[in-house]
């Protein structure tokens, strides 16, 4: 149903004013939206798992079964996810503004019309980034998940070869290939706080004031971990990010741009390089809300993904055809911008790489889940 007849239906209740916000996007969808988009495959999205019989309520996700539903506008929890159907032809790197720069900055990544297509299963994503409530309930049963370890391909789209965990990450860990996850809970204590002695004092706090902050200063194989022991998740492809950020083929410049060829950002679209500032509660910037429910995948933390690459400046991509994953290279793909980034980095086309390595832990870094 379409959200301009649901108002009619609820104009009485307390989300009117977040409909009325989606019955606009809905309605510049069908006028934004290049003369080969494609339809809307809501038919596609991925079906509700069936956990438990029907005549009872699922369970939430470990990380949330503890903690109350705080996060966002509506006040959701933290663990909700939003589905993005399946897309037979979108380009990635792609966007209607036409503009490969932003504030004289060059967004790295842009790509032109022209190139060449990809198509993406329907999938999951966390409406919000990892918050430090959800990562201190898997940091309390840390030490148990590593005696279990994961499991070969735990976590996988079974349409995307290769993108769940590899056993040989288990196996290298302490090696050669030096720290790539923390070996205890303690020492992934202990390096949260060398990363950063606010998040420390976030996951210490009793009161758990800062319980829906984005949770930072985790490796990328700790943050894959976590959403493996979470809900048998995954780090999204950068294809799948991508195409969730900038609503498939709309091609938004920003999550929030129902104009797509006008790349504009305001303070209370995302936290961008603002004085004075630092990680948000997450979902506190409604009008930054992305096309399929997500929120802040502009600014406050850049985000990882499942891909990497060779390249030092990845200005072209790899991999095309079904459900692309570039697997090789020692540089891990972030995506999303954050609070100390210029506007440019936080299009939806740009891509940064950052070191693959334990050691690589940064306190404006953090992650959501795909499923």
């Amino acid at each position: 149903m379409r959200w301009a007849a649901l108002l009619v239906m609820v104009s009485g209740c307390h989300d009117l004013d977040r409909l009325r916000r989606l019955a606009r996007q809905d309605a510049a969808a069908d006028v934004a939206a290049p003369a080969d988009a494609t339809p809307d495959h809501a038919a596609d999205a991925p079906p509700d798992r069936p956990d438990r019989p029907p005549d009872q309520a699922p369970l939430p996700p470990p990380s949330c079964r503890s903690l109350s539903a705080t996060c966002g506008p509506q006040r959701e929890s933290c663990c909700a996810s939003s589905a993005v159907p399946r897309h037979p032809s979108y380009i990635r790197g792609y966007d209607l503004s036409n503009t490969p720069s932003q504030g004289g900055v060059k967004v790295v990544g842009f790509q032109p019309q022209t190139s060449p297509r990809v198509s993406l299963d329907a999938f999951s994503l966390d409406t919000f980034e990892v918050t430090v409530g959800r990562f201190r309930s898997f940091l309390d049963v840390y030490d148990d998940e590593l005696r279990r370890a994961p499991l070969d391909m735990a976590g996988a789209h079974p349409n995307i070869p290769g993108s769940g965990w590899h056993k040989d990450w288990t196996n290298a860990n302490g090696t050669g290939a030096g720290i790539l996850f923390a070996n205890s809970e303690a020492d992934l204590r202990r390096a949260i706080n060398v990363c950063s002695k606010d998040t420390t004092s976030w996951l210490g706090d009793a009161t758990r004031a800062n319980d829906v902050r984005p949770m930072t200063c985790v490796s990328w194989y700790e943050a894959f971990m976590f959403c493996i022991w979470d809900d048998g998740g995954r780090l999204p492809t950068e294809a799948e990010w991508n195409l969730a950020a900038a609503g498939a083929e709309m091609y938004r410049p920003f999550p929030w741009s129902t104009d797509p060829r006008n790349p504009t950002i305001g303070p209370d679209d995302a936290n961008i390089m603002q004085p004075g500032a630092m990680l948000r509660n997450v979902g506190s910037l409604p009008l930054g809300v992305g096309r399929f429910g997500q929120y802040d995948l502009a600014g406050n933390a850049y985000e990882f993904t499942r891909d990497r690459t060779p390249e030092a400046t990845p200005d072209n991509y790899r991999q095309t055809g079904s459900n692309p994953l570039d697997h090789d290279g020692n540089n891990l793909i972030v995506r999303g911008g954050s609070f100390r980034t210029p506007e440019a980095f936080a299009r939806t086309a740009y891509r940064r790489i950052v070191g693959d390595s334990g050691s690589s832990r940064f306190d404006d870094l953090g992650w959501r889940c795909a499923r």
